[in-house]
């Protein structure tokens, strides 16, 4: 059973999400994962570190300094201290972002983050977004088959 309140739980998310999803502020983000906090869906494919967590944060804001994310709903399991978060981004592309030069477009994504909370800090993360949807956003011409 999870140390947490629902509401606790909530409060810890909602300050990820404004700080690292609306403010790009990584040092707030920094603090607010454990010391042995494991991403699981790092864009590199493999587990990462809280440090490898908020340098992809900040190249995100690099690349669209507008970053904002809606929350639409949370999901949250007291039990076991997890906490779903689905969203829709939107930013401005101003800087390089998977090697693709800046090209002003505008792009709208969605999402969903999984956060284990444990002691008052997010010892895990997981996450799913449609990297196609914005590649398709900036231009990028894909081609099936």
């Amino acid at each position: 059973m999870s140390a947490h309140t629902r509401d606790e739980l909530i409060e810890i998310t909602d300050r990820w999400v404004e700080e690292g999803w609306r403010k790009g502020n990584t040092e707030a983000v920094y603090a607010m994962y454990s010391e042995d906090f494991v991403d699981l869906s790092h864009p590199s494919g493999k587990r990462a570190t809280r440090e490898d967590n908020v340098r992809s944060l900040a190249e995100l804001y690099q690349a669209f300094p507008d970053f904002y994310v809606d929350v639409e709903f949370l999901v949250v399991d007291v039990d076991t201290g997890r906490v779903a978060v689905r969203w829709t981004a939107h930013g401005t592309h101003q800087g390089r972002f998977f090697s693709i030069d800046p090209t002003g477009n505008r792009v709208l994504f969605h999402g969903i983050e999984t956060l284990k909370i444990e002691n008052g800090l997010i010892v895990e993360r997981t996450g799913d977004w449609d990297a196609i949807e914005i590649l398709q956003q900036l231009g990028v011409r894909l081609w099936m088959g």
